[in-house]
């Protein structure tokens, strides 16, 4: 069985959980025995000079040609980005729709009941010159990986593709239709999440022969808006044993911090808008207990300062720090507005702590069971009332902490998720 696996990304010290993701994904099914060859951009890190106008540097440390983790990997340089001009009129453009939209049926309120529903019918109700211009201004365009995917596509028993809302998706599965291979997406769909609702995206997931979804909520979302999209459902998956090393050690992280002694809330995720950190520092100053720390872990996207003393922001970190921040902190919060699904729960959860999430996030709210192993919350009022809550009681957070490690080990097993996938493959590949 030959998989071919075509991403946006791909490298080893890539942390995001997209990244994490197709990386796992891709070493577990090699180690089934599954012929795995990656295609790529040599881009670490995309720059955004317009909402959709994207660039896709090489990174001069990432070759054309190597292996990451025993998978060989094959880079395409990204030639074709639009210019910043370009991609400054390309979202004027595409946003002014999105403002005609609002003037003519409102403004889609955040959480509402049919804040989903409505971006799925403005989606399909666009000119499709709209969509062009938003694939153009996203990227990746690798006309290099396009060509050689024509010219050496049939080589393979399967294609996987992700993900949303870059333009591979549409891109691999209409070359992959063309050529007569079986694809697969790994869309990693944001439900909530406008930049994730296009008619292209759509038709991408219809053509494709299955689409690889997360949560319930999704798989029920794409079986409703199309049917003839295949939507599988197989999850998240975690490693058990990464997480219950005796190497692992929250007292460490708090010596090297100086949080001996200190309440710790923690959040982990890019520093940007969408995860709305700004949610979490509020909820923090809203305690007003100079005991509580929030400790930010992730990349710093936006640039945005931070104005507040009970706030520690890390940046970037190494795994190993990582996981002992999560040992370290006595609850998990994640306010972010768009997720596939929201992998630092099962993170927090596989040490034992527990979390609070977004409950206006569809797939969030399908993942967390409120007041079974975290909470779910919507605004800084009620973030700052639930951390309250379990820090007012440990034996409350502890009954938490340690039910979503049940969960977490029990129902979201990487074996088990690559297991699935090759039998799809292998389905899929048979049927071809």
């Amino acid at each position: 069985m030959r998989a071919l696996h075509v991403f946006p990304f791909f490298a080893p010290d890539l942390t995001n959980g997209a990244a994490h993701y197709q990386l796992v994904l891709s070493q577990r099914l090699a180690a089934r025995g599954v012929e795995v060859e990656v295609w790529t951009t040599r881009t670490r890190e995309l720059k955004a000079t317009a909402a959709f106008g994207l660039e896709w540097p090489d990174a001069d440390d990432l070759s054309a040609r190597g292996e990451v983790a025993g998978i060989p990997v094959r880079r395409f340089s990204a030639s074709c980005s639009p210019s910043r001009r370009v991609g400054r009129l390309v979202s004027r453009a595409v946003l002014r729709r999105w403002e005609k939209e609002n003037e003519a049926r409102g403004r889609i309120l955040a959480g509402s009941r049919n804040q989903v529903d409505e971006m799925h019918r403005r989606a399909t109700a666009r000119p499709r010159i709209i969509d062009w211009l938003s694939l153009l201004g996203r990227g990746p365009n690798a006309p290099g990986l396009l060509a050689n995917l024509v010219r050496h596509g049939r080589r393979y028993d399967v294609i996987l593709c992700g993900y949303a809302p870059f333009a591979l998706p549409w891109m691999v599965s209409h070359v992959a239709a063309r050529i007569g291979t079986p694809c697969v997406l790994l869309p990693l769909f944001h439900p909530d999440d406008n930049f994730h609702h296009f008619a292209s995206l759509y038709r991408s997931f219809a053509r494709a022969d299955a689409v690889l979804t997360q949560t319930p909520y999704s798989t029920r979302l794409l079986t409703e808006w199309l049917p003839a999209a295949r939507p599988v459902e197989i999850g998240v998956g975690v490693d058990p044993s990464a997480w219950q090393s005796a190497a692992i050690d929250g007292a460490r992280f708090r010596a090297r911090h100086g949080l001996e002694g200190k309440r710790v809330v923690l959040l982990v995720g890019r520093k940007e808008p969408s995860k709305r950190w700004q949610v979490a520092v509020d909820a923090i100053e809203r305690l007003a207990d100079d005991n509580v720390v929030l400790v930010m872990i992730g990349a710093d996207a936006d640039g945005v300062p931070i104005e507040s003393a009970r706030v520690r922001y890390l940046g970037k970190v190494e795994a190993d720090e990582l996981r002992d921040a999560y040992d370290a902190c006595d609850v998990l919060v994640h306010p972010s507005a768009h997720e596939s699904f929201g992998f630092v729960f099962l993170e927090a959860w596989m040490r034992g702590r527990p979390v609070i999430g977004n409950r206006l996030c569809g797939p969030v709210s399908t993942v967390i069971d409120d007041g079974e192993n975290g909470y779910l919350a919507s605004n800084a009022a009620e973030f700052a009332d639930r951390i309250r809550m379990l820090l007012d009681d440990p034996q409350r957070a502890a009954a938490l902490g340690a039910a979503g490690r049940r969960k977490a080990a029990t129902r979201y097993d990487w074996d088990a998720i690559a297991a699935r996938v090759a039998a799809l493959y292998e389905e899929l590949a048979a049927r071809g």
